[in-house]
């Protein structure tokens, strides 16, 4: 996720951040994976529009994003906004933030790199297994 700052936008790019070399030992069908698990452990935030709510069902075609009410919603945003409270977020930055997925950031997806690169390569076996094992 971005970082929330006073002078930043929902447009605005993302922050330069120098991250040490990482080495790349995920094929492109195993990162796909671990990026999906990312995505439901960190989920995108979204409104659920009133004729759901009506029917009392949940978005399907978005599986990926947890839908909450409106009021839910609400104090999500209400709790987020008073811990960065010093930042004075806008409404706008925090639906931005909210709405976020880790596959959509791309510095995620590198500190992950830089992060799994680091772990003892019995480990990265496992892993590597396991994410084929997934797919």
């Amino acid at each position: 996720m971005r970082p929330l700052t006073p002078d930043a936008s929902p447009a605005a790019a993302p922050l330069a951040v120098d991250l040490p070399p990482y080495t790349e030992f995920l094929n492109e069908t195993q990162w796909k994976v671990l990026m999906a698990l990312m995505d439901a452990v960190i989920p995108a935030i979204r409104v659920q529009d009133t004729a759901q709510q009506q029917q009392g069902s949940r978005m399907q075609d978005d599986l990926s994003a947890l839908h909450l009410s409106s009021a839910e919603y609400s104090d999500a945003a209400s709790q987020l906004r008073n811990a960065v409270t010093p930042l004075d977020p806008t409404a706008e930055l925090i639906e931005a933030y909210l709405a976020e997925r880790p596959s959509d950031n791309p510095l995620f997806a590198q500190l992950m790199k830089c992060i799994l690169s680091n772990i003892p390569p019995s480990k990265q076996r496992e892993l590597k297994i396991l994410l084929s094992v997934l797919r």
